[in-house]
């Protein structure tokens, strides 16, 4: 009955609480805190127990628990603590009998070691059948519990189904506590329990079919963006023609409409074709918005304010030559023509084509522009960067050094006009990296107020000018192109060479090329300052640089990138 009290019965022997731990060999349940009070090894027992004589002989009486040991192949004996003071008293009284010669006490204590050493034995063969009767048991309560959960959940899914249920809302509570439970269930607990069962598929249902519409909206929104890509194909809206991206074009309401339309039937490029005849509109009210918002930048940044709701005249101001705007990111400036062309890529968040979050109104290059219309005999106020285009001038500084200079269209005076006013004069300025030049400065530096350097080149000194541009093979990609044909020139070399070999153009003037005025050409560095005579020979590969700042004694001399360099480290 010990055995089986101790299978059954989940109290702990000595503390009264659960006890986890089983002990066959010893007939009892503790936990762990009992085991560690009443049990103790054989290996301290002498030093507990001082009295006790022959222990070896003495614990082979009592029975004894064995833990497993990593030191030791046969593991540790553990004897419980009471076993130990009861047999020691027993142990005593024979010893007293034999001392006080009592006739046959000695054969008496004889027979009873051979009878406690047979029962130990027996309770140790006993222990090893009821660990495996233990173990069996186990498994036949996991089957059993597993068997009453299968028939539970059996049970459920069937009244869920007849109650009306999707078996894939059914499917995905079936792993709840209350369905997974080994536990019949009782008839008068069941409409208290299929409420619940019902709230929980009822949940399950809701995010079943969110993900369906998710899904279903996400096809759509593919096939109206497949769709919107093909408008483009035909309308002509290539790579480098400002349209809204997809995402913005599936969030307009013609579109919207369709793709957010209840029901779960799948679109079709059919269903979008009213959509479609609306994407003129659309993309036309999409581009004067972004006018808008740069509109507003320019009143935001300093310059005239502007009406809430603009008109299509107020936007012409955006067309001014003198309007110009800054890239937060790359400090480039931009003016009309190649502003709906921006796209920034030097951070993260501005890594999308025709962004204009990064631009804003730059009053101070504006007025340096402004003085260069002044410059050209053009009134700021009205002059438009198509009239600057037209105009095609070419202007000299006249605050860089003497002996060499730049010469340089408009538009690649917008770029670097601001940087140009800040630069250091008393240093040479070969390259359009102003700024590197200015950390090595320690003189005062330009006003924007003061800077009026401009000096407008006479139309004989241009046309010199223009020419060398055109003979020079580092023009930036497709400026130059064929006026006779549709053929591009990635550089001045190709494009030469097509109207030599298709046109017969063995000497090509400004008027064989198509030019890309909105493309600024690199400037022309001059052997002097104006008047200029034929040739224009000076190149900045052939250029030496002395640096001022080092001082008279100071006669080393550098190649541009070497000055660069140098400048830096100053």
């Amino acid at each position: 009955m010990s055995w089986a009290a101790s299978q059954t019965v989940q109290q702990a022997k000595f503390c009264g609480g659960i006890g986890k731990i089983i002990d066959w060999a010893l007939r009892l349940r503790g936990c762990d805190l009992c085991m560690d009070h009443n049990l103790e090894d054989e290996v301290f027992i002498p030093e507990i127990f001082p009295d006790l004589e022959d222990v070896d002989q003495f614990l082979d009486l009592i029975p004894h628990s064995i833990k497993e040991d990593e030191m030791t192949a046969d593991g540790e004996r553990w004897y419980l603590r009471s076993d130990i003071i009861k047999m020691a008293a027993i142990v005593k009284v024979w010893e007293n009998r034999i001392l006080t010669k009592v006739p046959g006490a000695a054969q008496d204590y004889d027979a009873f070691r051979t009878q406690c050493k047979a029962r130990v034995g027996a309770i140790m063969k006993k222990k090893k059948d009821c660990l495996r009767w233990s173990e069996e048991r186990a498994r036949l309560m996991f089957d059993h519990r597993r068997s009453l959960t299968a028939k539970r959940r059996d049970k459920i899914v069937a009244r869920l189904s007849e109650a009306g249920h999707d078996p894939r809302d059914i499917k995905t509570i079936l792993d709840e506590p209350l369905v997974n439970r080994p536990v019949e269930i009782i008839e008068s607990r069941w409409e208290a329990m299929s409420k619940k069962l019902t709230e929980l598929v009822n949940v399950a249902k809701e995010y079943r079919l969110e993900g369906e519409r998710a899904n279903l909206v996400k096809l759509r929104r593919d096939v109206a963006i497949a769709v919107y890509f093909q408008y483009k194909k035909r309308a002509g809206l290539g790579h480098n023609s400002p349209a809204p991206s997809g995402e913005e074009i599936v969030a307009c309401p013609p579109f919207r409409d369709i793709i957010q339309a209840g029901g779960n039937a799948k679109v079709t490029a059919k269903d979008f074709a009213n959509a479609v005849a609306m994407l003129p509109g659309l993309v036309k009210d999409w581009r004067r918005s972004r006018l808008v918002r740069l509109l507003k930048a320019i009143s935001n940044g300093g310059g005239q304010p502007v009406p809430d709701k603009p008109s299509n005249s107020d936007l012409e101001i955006l067309k001014l030559a003198k309007t110009l705007f800054k890239c937060r990111s790359s400090g480039k400036i931009w003016a009309w023509g190649n502003l709906e062309d921006h796209s920034c890529t030097s951070r993260v968040q501005h890594r999308r084509r025709f962004g204009i979050e990064c631009l804003k109104y730059d009053i101070k290059a504006s007025e340096l522009v402004e003085s260069l219309i002044i410059v050209a005999g053009r009134d700021p106020n009205t002059t438009t960067t198509e009239d600057m285009d037209e105009l095609d001038a070419r202007f000299y500084c006249d605050k860089c050094p003497k002996g060499v200079g730049l010469a340089r269209s408009w538009r690649n005076c917008v770029r670097v006009a601001y940087l140009h006013s800040f630069v250091n004069h008393g240093l040479w300025e070969l390259t359009d990296l102003f700024v590197y030049l200015t950390q090595a400065a320690h003189v005062a530096e330009h006003r924007l107020t003061e800077f009026t350097g401009w000096t407008l080149l006479s139309p004989a000194e241009t046309e010199m000018i223009i020419q060398h541009e055109l003979n020079d093979t580092g023009n930036p990609p497709n400026r130059l192109g064929c006026a006779y044909c549709a053929e591009e020139g990635n550089t001045s070399i190709l494009a030469a060479q097509h109207l030599a070999t298709k046109h017969g153009k063995n000497s090509p003037s400004l008027q064989d090329f198509r030019v890309n005025r909105l493309i600024a050409p690199r400037p022309v560095y001059l052997p002097g300052p104006p008047p200029l005579s034929l040739p224009i020979s000076a190149k900045p590969n052939k250029m030496r640089i002395k640096c001022k700042a080092c001082g008279p004694n100071k006669t080393r001399l550098f190649k541009l990138t070497g000055f660069i360099a140098h400048a830096k480290a100053v």
